[in-house]
Parts: C-alpha cells; structure tokens; sequence
C-alpha cells in the first residue's frame, strides 16, 4: 500500500476566501477517508473525502467562518484592538473498518471577505488593505483605516501632522489586549489651514505614513462612506461629490372577489447616487474597494445605513487623463420587515 498526503505546510496562515485543499492517494484496499475539522478547539464540521480519481480524494474549503466572524462595528477613537484570526485544527481519518487516525494538521484561518494573496503579516507594521497611496478629507470629519503590528507588546504612536508640521493629533497609546491588528479611528478637527495632512503610526522602531488630501471650498459637503474591506475591516472614508437619492416604489396587487385591484404590499427601495469628485490617480484605488465591498454603509440623515453597492462600471485607466470622477450607487430597503 502506498499512501500519499498533500496539504500546506504546517502552522500557515490560510486565507479564508481562498481555497485551501488536502489531498489522499492511497492505492490500498480501504480508501474511505473522513475528515474532523475544529475552529477554536471547537468541532465545525465533518467532511468525507470524495474520489476526484483512482486512488485519490480531496478534501477542498474555503469561506469557514464568513457566517460566525465578529466583525467590528463599535469603533472607539484611538485604536480599537481586532481578533479575526482562528485556530484551525484538520484530523484526517481511514476507516479500516474502524476510524484511525493518519495525521493532523494545524493552521492559523484568517478571515477575509475577497479572495487575495496580501500577506501583511509578512511584514512588522503595515495598513491591512488600504489600498490608495492618498485619501481625499474635509474639515470636521473621522477617518477609520487598519494596521497590523508584529510587536504586540510596545505602546503605539499615533500621529497627525499637517504640511507646517503641526501636530494635530499626538497619543501614546497602550497595547493592553496585546493585540496585532487594530482600527485606528482619529478626528479630523481644525484643518482649514493644511493642504496635507500625514497620519503616522509608530510601533518601536517601526513607522508607516499614510497622506491625506484636505479639500477646501467645496461646492458639495463631505460625505462619509464606511465599508469592510476584504479582511473583513472597516473603513471611513470621505467623498465630496454631488449626493442624490430617490424611491423606487414597488407595488404588489391582486384581485378582489368583485374584481377590484387591492393593493397587498408596498416595497420601497431607496436609491443613492454619489460623485466621487475629482480623484487623482494615487487616490482613485478606493473607489475600486467601495464598489467591490460585501458591506457598504452610507452616512444618511444622521446614521450609517446598511446599503447593497450596484456600481456598474468604474474608469480604472484613461489614457492621458490625470482627474478620475466615478458615480457610486447604492441601494437599500426602506420598510424592511421588523420584528416585535
């Protein structure tokens, strides 16, 4: 009997949107494989291998935890300290005609919404999937975006500076929790004399710097969109185009015993447009993250609403041109059902 088992190397990190696959090729005269599989020491799920050819199984997955991960939603000023990392722990069995048990497997599961090959953990600090090299703000406003650490036990640096070198924002703040990812929530306040502003996050001697550009004089106010990206972290952004919103109204009728229409129900969908406004090519990545985001939220009278984006098509490239401008659209239910 020749057996033969393909997996990732041990103690990976795996992607949760990818897809990870072990492989059985086993020439004996049992080939019934089953497999157990545990997320935080916890039994998830168990799988029989099916033959995909002779001799040889699969055992294929991807999107574990989409269902069950806490994504975070109260985001505090400063840092907010992030857990989307899971233990994942694969026991592979034959049945002979009894379970025994032929290997185990160890891995860190990451979540993630959009399957990718960033690997940000290769590095000691980095932003987690922030992808444009500048963000466009107001005055007044927040801004929220990611950061992973390797050093989950020196106090952070978290710095505002404006283009005069002033510090509008300084705190040293403590990694309590000991965590490697956080979402850094920082007010933006008293602006109106910058044209750029650095915000700086420092872990010992490690430094990452991410620029904003500060619009002045707008015909249209900012407005604030927050979306997870596909780590499954959210992020606020501003946009300062023209915003537009409409109801779609669906009516759903039918026929009374005398012939009469009746309505049965009303569905209202309420439509967003917004303009991007005029984005340079180092800041037009994020409306591509918008657009493909699973959780998009639009700050509307007052609160952030839940809303499905339904972008058609986005200008990525235009030969010669400098300004890129996009219409983003979004959709959401008006009357939802509720319960008592």
């Amino acid at each position: 009997m020749a057996l033969k088992i393909t997996a990732p190397p041990e103690d990976k990190i795996l992607i949760d949107a990818n897809i990870t696959e072990i492989t059985v090729e086993d020439t004996g005269l049992y080939q019934y494989y089953f497999a157990l599989i545990y997320i935080n020491n916890e039994e998830f799920d168990h799988v029989v291998l099916p033959k995909f050819a002779a001799s040889k199984m699969l055992l294929s997955f991807s999107n574990l935890i989409a269902k069950y991960a806490q994504l975070p939603n109260d985001i505090q000023t400063g840092l907010t300290p992030v857990f989307l990392d899971y233990d994942l722990k694969i026991e592979l069995y034959k049945q002979l005609p009894s379970a025994v048990l032929m290997d185990t497997f160890n891995y860190k599961l990451r979540y993630s919404v959009l399957p990718t090959n960033e690997q940000y953990h290769a590095q000691s600090l980095a932003f987690i999937a922030v992808d444009a090299d500048m963000l466009v703000i107001g005055n007044q406003t927040t801004v929220q975006l990611p950061f992973f650490t390797l050093d989950n036990h020196t106090d952070i640096r978290v710095r505002l500076i404006d283009n005069n070198y002033n510090f509008l924002y300084d705190q040293l703040i403590p990694n309590d929790e000991n965590a490697h990812a956080f979402v850094c929530s920082i007010p933006f306040e008293n602006t109106t004399n910058a044209d750029v502003l650095m915000l700086e996050i420092k872990v010992a001697d490690q430094r990452i710097t991410k620029n904003f550009r500060v619009l002045k004089n707008t015909v249209y106010e900012n407005k604030q969109i927050r979306f997870y990206n596909r780590f499954g972290f959210p992020m606020v952004v501003d946009v300062f185009g023209k915003f537009t919103a409409k109801d779609e109204l669906t009516y759903q009728k039918y026929q009374n015993a005398q012939g009469v229409y009746r309505t049965a129900e009303i569905t209202t969908d309420t439509l967003l447009a917004i303009d991007t406004g005029y984005l340079l090519e180092s800041e037009k990545a994020i409306v591509e993250q918008i657009t493909q985001s699973l959780s998009v939220e639009i700050f509307h009278k007052g609160v952030f609403v839940p809303c499905v984006a339904t972008t058609k098509a986005v200008t990525t490239f235009a030969e010669k041109e400098f300004h890129y401008t996009t219409q983003l659209q979004f959709e959401f239910n008006k009357n939802p059902k509720i319960k008592n």
